[in-house]
């Protein structure tokens, strides 16, 4: 379920602009996802993210996971 994914690592593959969403893919329970996603701020492709919020079954919150 959606829920599980809180904490949950990512790869940006669609920038995350300042305001609207990107993509990020994930690896979850066996199966590639790729979801919307916001930020705090912009995150380049090719980021590695983790989620902190779950916004629906298809759009998540992530933030790099440097910034943890």
């Amino acid at each position: 379920k959606a829920a599980d994914l809180l904490g949950a690592t990512a790869t940006v593959v669609t920038r995350i602009p300042d305001t609207g969403y990107g993509e990020v893919t994930l690896v979850h329970g066996g199966n590639f996802l790729k979801l919307s996603a916001r930020a705090d701020g912009s995150v380049r492709e090719g980021t590695p993210v983790v989620v902190t919020a779950v916004l629906s079954s298809t759009s998540v919150v992530v933030m790099p996971t440097t910034d943890r």
